[in-house]
C-alpha cells in the first residue's frame, strides 16, 4: 500500500500489496525498456544517458516524494509548527486527565486540540463519555470512573 498510503496517510492491508509492487515496478519498467529498445533499436537509448535528463529525473522524482502525498503533508506540519502545537496539546491534555485521576474528579470537559494535523489520521475523544475512545482514554491512564468529555465551549448550546 506504499501508494495509497503516501497519498492518504491511512494504513491498511500493506504489506500484502506492497509485496506485489515490489515485484511489479521492477518488472514493468524493464518491460518499457525491452518494448522501447525493440521499437528504436540501440541509438534510440543515447538521450537516456545524457547527464542533465539523469539529474533532472533524479531532482524531479526527489521533489515528488518530498513535496507530494503523505510526506508532504508531513513536512507541512513539521514546518509549519502544526505538529510541535499538536504534540503540546496532547502532552497538555495527558496531564490534565492523570491530574483529574488522581484527584479523584468525577468528570473532566476538555476541549478539542486546536489543530489537528494534515498527516494525521486519528479517533480522538469526542462529546459522549461512554464513547469506547473517551472510556479507553481515562483507562489508558489508570482511571476508570471518570467521565471524560472533548468538546468547545464555544460550539455548545446551554439550554
Amino acid at each position: 500500500m506504499a501508494l495509497p498510503y503516501w497519498t492518504t496517510g491511512m494504513l491498511g492491508q500493506h504489506r500484502t500489496v506492497n509485496v506485489v509492487w515490489f515485484y511489479f515496478l521492477p518488472a514493468y519498467a524493464v518491460l518499457i525498456a525491452l518494448g522501447y529498445r525493440n521499437a528504436f533499436g540501440k541509438a534510440g537509448w543515447a538521450w537516456l544517458q545524457s547527464p542533465l535528463l539523469i539529474r533532472a529525473a533524479f531532482i524531479t522524482a526527489v521533489v515528488a516524494v518530498l513535496l507530494t502525498g503523505n510526506t508532504g503533508r508531513v513536512l507541512r506540519d513539521l514546518v509549519s509548527g502544526r505538529a510541535r502545537a499538536y504534540d503540546d496539546a496532547m502532552q497538555e491534555r495527558y496531564a490534565m486527565v492523570t491530574f483529574a485521576i488522581r484527584s479523584g474528579r468525577d468528570t473532566l470537559v476538555l476541549p478539542p486540540p486546536a489543530a489537528m494535523p494534515a498527516s494525521l489520521r486519528i479517533l480522538d475523544a469526542g462529546p459522549d463519555p461512554d464513547h469506547w475512545a473517551n472510556r479507553y482514554l481515562v483507562r489508558y491512564f489508570g482511571g476508570e470512573a471518570m467521565r471524560l468529555i472533548v468538546r468547545d465551549p464555544e460550539r455548545t448550546v446551554s439550554p
